[in-house]
């Protein structure tokens, strides 16, 4: 994922225009090192690269799994704020997630309803 990112880095610099499909797959690629993987979001991000909703799931996913509900919350957050329409897997993953109670969930299933993401049998 290292490598990958300064690739990313260095084709910038020589001048060739990263895509977001490279940023979506670097993301995928790099999605278990959340620090990482959120560095290249904000690299993206910062020059207008909008990453498709499936980045973010992941991302939201890896960061519960590393069991920080707030990094996951952040990541939800910005797909929203940047006009990103979040996948019902992602707000399974806070719904469904270990650490959280009842309220937690009611929580984010009323988000869900709020962004017009449809509920799936996972989120009930």
């Amino acid at each position: 994922h290292l490598a990958a990112g300064r690739a990313f880095r260095q084709a910038e610099a020589e001048g060739c225009e990263p895509t977001v499909a490279l940023l979506g797959s670097l993301l995928r690629t790099a999605f278990k090192h959340l620090d990482f993987a959120q560095e290249m979001l904000n690299f993206g991000l910062s020059r207008g690269l909008l990453p498709e909703a499936t980045s973010f799931t992941l991302l939201v996913k890896a960061a519960l799994r590393q069991g920080d509900a707030q990094a996951a919350e952040e990541v939800l957050s910005s797909a929203v704020r940047y006009g990103v329409r979040p996948e019902a897997e992602a707000f399974n993953a806070m719904i469904c997630f270990e650490e959280a109670d009842l309220i937690h969930a009611e929580k984010w299933f009323a988000r869900m309803r709020r962004f017009q993401v449809a509920p799936t049998q996972a989120s009930f």
